[in-house]
């Protein structure tokens, strides 16, 4: 787990944990989509009516992480 990642979604994004197996942070670009990261996994998820079922991508760093945030 890439603890520079956490600590910046910490302050950005909306954590969720729903039950002790549900630990991702998410985050609504608008009403049509949103950003799930799940750190487990290194793994974001976007989804919404753009990308039908979703579409996912594996995190290198944190900068990674940002650029794709400022692409939606």
């Amino acid at each position: 787990m890439n603890q520079d990642i956490i600590d910046w979604l910490e302050d950005h994004w909306e954590k969720k944990t729903y039950t002790e197996e549900d630990n991702y942070y998410f985050y609504i670009v608008n009403s049509s989509g949103g950003m799930t990261y799940f750190p487990e996994e290194n793994t974001l998820r976007l989804s919404g009516k753009y990308f039908g079922e979703g579409y996912e991508v594996q995190i290198k760093d944190l900068t990674h992480l940002i650029q794709l945030e400022a692409l939606l």
